[in-house]
């Protein structure tokens, strides 16, 4: 079950290994497609190390693209948001051998006018000596492009926490749909835990995720990145079937199934009737009943169709 440690961060990769042929035949003309390679230029020509160069791909994205078509708009997004990650990714990189900023952990929306956020800084400061006023001021602004310094497998990084800022800079941009599935993408991200082989979430949390996809995959067939939306609800369901490597869905010793996946999967089946999840959970609840509820070759294959 090692191939679903990625599961949670999945779609953000979608989206970064994104073809740009695809991308180009979605657009209407040779001016909107040498728009997108002009503004995929100047990205490339940026520095990810300087949270500054957000601002500027902000404004060159509304230079280049407000009187463009949605789908234009929406594609161009797609370009702005590999920078993005990448910004994330190279922040992470810079930071990733000074152990002091583990101390910023999951700090969100840090402002020194605060006066929560000023005990916070003190607090702080009294467990850790070794940061400063530099030190707080990097936060913030890490904070103001809605990132957070996170920790995974004892590492300190900068994931994507907050959707403030995309929001603030491209609603009225991007389609109604682009925002709801960009929304999600980060709540999901912030929500992924310190471990992508750990179930950080409750089951629960996990059925809830799935019917949001399901919803939205039915009411928008014709997004572009509807095929990302289906490999993540595909990613859930088999979650739900499998686990993950350190949460599984069977009892190690005998292999039979924990009872709260035994009852999560009866809960759907009671409760989301007529849905897909719910058809697809009991075609494998009764494959699992019919061998006492012991995964064998036959459960092991029927998850693994969601995985392809």
């Amino acid at each position: 079950m090692g191939k679903v440690k990625h599961l949670f961060l999945g779609i953000v990769i979608a989206l970064i290994t994104l073809s740009f042929s695809f991308i180009y035949s979605q657009t209407e003309s040779d001016t909107t497609h040498y728009s997108l390679q002009v503004f995929e230029q100047y990205l490339d020509s940026l520095d990810p190390n300087d949270l500054s160069t957000l601002d500027k791909s902000v404004t060159r994205y509304h230079q280049l693209f407000e009187k463009s078509s949605i789908i234009t708009r929406d594609t161009a997004f797609i370009i702005f948001w590999r920078y993005y990650v990448t910004v994330a990714d190279s922040l992470g990189a810079m930071f990733v051998q000074d152990e002091k900023y583990n101390s910023f952990y999951n700090i969100k929306d840090f402002d020194e006018s605060s006066s929560k956020n000023d005990r916070l800084k003190k607090n702080l400061l009294e467990k850790n000596r070794r940061l400063n006023e530099t030190d707080f001021k990097i936060l913030k602004k890490v904070n103001h492009y809605g990132y957070k310094f996170d920790i995974i497998e004892g590492l300190i990084l900068v994931s994507i926490a907050d959707p403030k800022f995309v929001l603030k800079n491209f609603t009225g941009l991007i389609s109604s749909e682009m925002k709801q599935y960009i929304t999600k993408v980060i709540e999901e991200i912030d929500t992924a835990g310190g471990s992508d082989t750990v179930l950080s979430i409750s089951l629960d949390s996990l059925v809830d995720r799935l019917f949001w996809w399901e919803n939205f995959i039915k009411k928008n067939q014709a997004f572009f990145l509807i095929d990302d939306c289906i490999s993540t609800y595909d990613g859930y369901l088999f979650t739900l079937m499998l686990g993950t490597d350190k949460t599984p869905t069977f009892n190690p010793e005998n292999l039979k199934i924990k009872e709260k996946f035994k009852k999560i999967y009866e809960k759907i089946i009671r409760q989301h009737k007529g849905t897909q999840a719910a058809e697809i959970i009991s075609k494998y609840y009764n494959v699992l009943a019919k061998n006492n509820f012991v995964v064998n070759k036959e459960a092991i294959d029927f998850a693994f169709r969601f995985l392809e």
